[in-house]
């Protein structure tokens, strides 16, 4: 496991889970519609890492597998 796959994992856990269960409580509410750009704007950060540091797990174990 590299610290890309740690950082992927966490970034899921550490930052989807929380915001998705403070949305879920609003419901359709309108605080839920004045929360949304936020929630919006903090995933889609959260899911650039995530998504950035999965690649990187790929090149890794690409790079590792190779042979020299």
């Amino acid at each position: 496991m590299t610290w890309s796959d740690v950082l992927t994992v966490a970034a899921a856990v550490g930052t989807g889970v929380p915001r998705n269960n403070r949305l879920e409580q609003y419901g359709n509410s309108s605080q839920g519609v004045e929360h949304w750009p936020t929630y919006r704007r903090e995933w889609t950060r959260a899911n650039h890492v995530r998504t950035t540091a999965g690649i990187g797990a790929a090149l890794l174990l690409t790079l590792a597998v190779m042979p020299t």
